[in-house]
């Protein structure tokens, strides 16, 4: 279990052992890149990666690996759940201030940078046809995107869409319609076919 606090106090890893739970607090002097985090998730080698308001940072199973501006990171700061991981160990990240989504290797170099959004929030990749869904919130849509960053598709009809997830098992996708105050499920094709 990993917890991300709403405060910068850092990243707290719970582990059971010998019957009982322990817990270990990772902090900057543990490599952090700050205490101050907006996502933590897995990606499909099972590294964990962390955003925060100083560039994005994975964990390689012993230490910190820190991706920032110098490594073609625009800007430092991420947000949350503006993450989506990849089968082969690729991931996406939104690039919130810059208005882009950015793809980065399993090696943490940048594959893809795509511009065109307004404060992407959200990023979701359907594991069934490897796309990649972003909230674009000020510009209230929803974008489909290839895996190599072509825009395949483009859902208006939203009023500031904030998380997406995928459904693995059918390709489904939800997305908070937050000041709608609705979810959306919509098929892989962008059909709506509910609205909660």
């Amino acid at each position: 279990v990993w917890l991300v606090y709403h405060i910068p106090v850092g990243l707290t890893r719970g582990v059971w052992k010998n019957g009982r739970l322990s817990f270990q607090h990772y902090k900057l002097a543990d490599g952090l890149p700050s205490l101050l985090l907006y996502f933590s998730k897995f990606d499909a080698k099972g590294r964990l990666w962390v955003g925060s308001d100083r560039g994005v940072a994975m964990l390689d199973g012993k230490s910190w690996i820190q991706y920032r501006r110098a490594d073609g990171l625009i800007w430092d700061n991420s947000n949350h759940d503006a993450f989506g991981a990849e089968a082969d160990g690729s991931v996406w990240v939104a690039d919130y201030y810059n208005n882009r989504v950015v793809k980065l290797s399993s090696s943490g170099t940048v594959l893809y940078s795509i511009g065109g959004f307004y404060r992407p929030v959200s990023v979701a990749v359907n594991p069934n046809d490897r796309s990649v869904w972003v909230t674009d919130h000020y510009n209230h849509e929803l974008v489909k995107l290839s895996s190599t960053g072509t825009e395949l598709l483009r859902i208006g009809g939203f009023n500031y869409p904030h998380d997406v997830d995928v459904n693995p098992k059918d390709g489904t996708i939800w997305v908070s319609d937050h000041s709608n105050s609705r979810m959306v499920k919509l098929a892989p094709d962008g059909t709506v076919l509910l609205r909660i």
